[in-house]
């Protein structure tokens, strides 16, 4: 694992060659000692790298690649990272379809696995997916989905998640609204 920290660190860092040279070689390494899930999660980072350059052609290859592994090992954390990748992905070549039934099929695995930190975070994300088309009565509801799966433990999320309720509140000129929501995200 220590070949996928070198290539995120590489990616981060912005030398985005040396990364995928890390990836491949965490994917030789991988094959060697029949690690499928190391060949996974190299492929999600190679396909990261792919969107980053633009080529999602790429992109898609590697992340589809992984989420057959994820399958066949039966490992979710694979897959809601191929399945988040592949709707990055899908939503820069605009094929919007597609990319929203990859963030549902990334609530589904949170939703199956009792994971109510991370599924309250998927359901922000599919807010903001729907704010930035303009279809702010989706993003309200996804928001508010997300509202209520927060816990006590979850402060920091839910005032983000505050903060984006006033954001469509504002955009759609119900300031009240969004003044109230607001408030409600300083107040945590």
């Amino acid at each position: 694992d220590a070949l996928l920290l070198k290539g995120f660190a590489s990616r981060i860092s912005g030398n985005l060659e040396e990364a995928l040279s890390y990836y491949d070689e965490m994917i030789d390494l991988s094959h060697e000692i029949d690690y499928k899930k190391g060949i996974a999660k190299a492929k999600t980072g190679k396909g990261v790298i792919y969107f980053i350059k633009g080529d999602f052609r790429k992109s898609l290859i590697e992340n589809k690649a992984a989420v057959k592994i994820g399958e066949e090992i039966d490992k979710p954390d694979i897959l809601v990272e191929a399945y988040n990748n592949l709707s990055s992905t899908y939503n820069g070549l605009g094929k919007l379809k597609k990319s929203l039934y990859y963030r549902q099929l990334v609530i589904q695995l949170y939703a199956d696995s009792g994971n109510t930190r991370e599924l309250a975070v998927a359901y922000m994300n599919l807010g903001v997916f729907h704010y930035y088309r303009n279809d702010y009565d989706k993003a309200l509801i996804n928001y508010k989905i997300a509202v209520n799966i927060h816990d006590e433990n979850m402060d920091s999320e839910k005032a983000v998640t505050f903060n984006n309720i006033a954001l469509v509140f504002e955009k759609t000129d119900q300031l009240d609204s969004a003044q109230f929501y607001y408030n409600k995200s300083i107040a945590i």
